[in-house]
This record gives C-alpha cells, sequence and structure tokens, in this order.
C-alpha cells in the first residue's frame, strides 16, 4: 500500500511540476514518501524484534490462554506455560497441564479438546503439553521453583 501511495504522489507531483512549473512540489512529495517508508520501516522493526525476543503473539496472552485450558473440564491447572510465534503467522505454545486422574485414553480426547481450544481462540497450531496429576514443582509458584 505504501509502494502504490508512493508511486501516486510522483505522478502527482510531476504533474503540477508539468503544469504549474512549482519546482517545490518534488521536494514536498519526496519528504511525504520518506515518511511512508520510514513510518512503515518501525512498524516491521517493532514486529521482528518482538518475534526475535520470542514475545507472546498479540490476542496470546499467557493469562488468558492459561485460563482458556483451564476452562476445560478435566483440566485442574496450568503452568510453567510459554506462547510464542515463530513468524506472525505460526504461533506455538508448551505448558504444564494439571489434570485429574484418567486413563490414557481419556487424556488423548482432553488433549484433542486443548489444542481444538487454543486453534480455535489463539491461532496457536502447535503445541507441546505435558499432563501432570500433581504440580511437578518447577514452576516458581509451587514453592521453592527447583526441579523435584
Amino acid at each position: 500500500m505504501g509502494d502504490a501511495l508512493s508511486s501516486i504522489g510522483v505522478i502527482v507531483a510531476g504533474a503540477l511540476i508539468l503544469f504549474t512549473g512549482w519546482f517545490w512540489v518534488d521536494a514536498a512529495a519526496s519528504f511525504l514518501i520518506g515518511v511512508v517508508i520510514i513510518t512503515g520501516s518501525f512498524r516491521v522493526l517493532k514486529e521482528t524484534i518482538h518475534l526475535l525476543n520470542e514475545g507472546a503473539p498479540e490476542g496470546a496472552g499467557i493469562d488468558e490462554v492459561s485460563a482458556s485450558i483451564r476452562a476445560i473440564e478435566g483440566v485442574e491447572g496450568v503452568h510453567d506455560a510459554h506462547v510464542w510465534a515463530l513468524d506472525p503467522s505460526y504461533r506455538l505454545l508448551s505448558a504444564h497441564v494439571v489434570v485429574t486422574d484418567r486413563p490414557l485414553s481419556q487424556a488423548a480426547a482432553l488433549m484433542a479438546s486443548i489444542k481444538t481450544t487454543l486453534a480455535k481462540s489463539f491461532g496457536i497450531e502447535h503445541t507441546t503439553i505435558q499432563f501432570e496429576c500433581a504440580d511437578c514443582g518447577q514452576c516458581a509458584d509451587a514453592g521453592d521453583g527447583g526441579i523435584a
């Protein structure tokens, strides 16, 4: 869009110079085009830095994602959860999910439910989820934060 606007600006500036002789229009159009380019560059740079720092994607904050997982029947808690993106359209999650004691066959259905919820609500397509029947002791909220 910025390139199209820049091209239109050049054409309009050229026409004004041709028909009016106002050569200052060239400098004004160049300045405006420079502003458009710099503004677009800052947006791209900001997004790139966020991705490289593995920041949480927009609309998929860890609090909202964890609450969504906890709302699923059979889930007792979520900890050590991380959401990040490799590019704007590829979101990932890793988390420890505390569940009620259940047979492995039921755990598969619960996993499918969690993955469906994450994909529909937050666009998270790749997950690494560790089921636990009790807190593993690895998160800071679980006591000393050390590995049990």
